[in-house]
C-alpha cells in the first residue's frame, strides 16, 4: 500500500510534469493542437487565395507587434523579456474573427520578423494555451 501510495503520490505526478508519462487528456489536447497546426490559414496565402479577410495590412501589423510584444518581453511594462502574456494573446485571437485575419496576420509577422508565427507560439505556449488559442479560432468562419 505504502509504495502505490508513493507511487501516485510522488512519482506519477513527477513524471507527468516531467511529458514522460501523459493522461488521455493530454493526448487529446496534443491531438487538437496538432489538427490546428495542420490548418492552411497558418499560411500567408491563405488569405489571398480563400479571402476572407476582414482587416487591414495597417492592423494585422499591429497585431502581429502585439503577440510579438506578449511573447518575447516588452509587454505591459516587463522590459526583460521573461514571461508571456498569455492573456494579450488570446485577446488578438479573440479580436481577429475570421481565419483570413489569421493569414494576413502570419504574414505580417513574417515579414516584422522573419518567424513563423505559428512556431513562436507553440515555442511560447504550452499545450493548454494553445488549446485556448484553438477554441478560439475554431469559432471563426473563413
Amino acid at each position: 500500500v505504502l509504495g502505490l501510495g508513493i507511487y501516485f503520490g510522488v512519482y506519477r505526478p513527477i513524471l507527468q510534469k516531467m511529458n514522460v508519462l501523459k493522461t488521455k487528456d493530454d493526448k487529446e489536447t496534443e491531438k487538437l493542437v496538432d489538427d490546428v497546426k495542420s490548418q492552411p490559414f497558418w499560411t500567408p496565402n491563405y488569405y489571398k487565395q480563400q479571402g476572407g479577410h476582414t482587416i487591414s495590412m495597417m492592423d494585422a501589423t499591429n497585431y502581429a507587434r502585439t503577440l510579438d510584444k506578449a511573447m518575447h518581453g516588452w509587454y505591459n511594462g516587463n522590459f526583460f523579456g521573461y514571461g508571456t502574456d498569455e492573456d494579450a494573446i488570446y485577446g488578438v485571437f479573440n479580436a481577429l474573427g475570421t481565419k483570413g485575419n489569421i493569414s494576413m496576420v502570419v504574414e505580417a509577422y513574417m515579414s516584422l520578423y522573419n518567424v513563423d508565427l505559428y512556431a513562436d507560439l507553440a515555442s511560447e505556449l504550452s499545450d493548454t494555451d494553445m488549446l485556448e488559442v484553438a477554441q478560439k479560432i475554431s469559432l471563426y468562419g473563413s
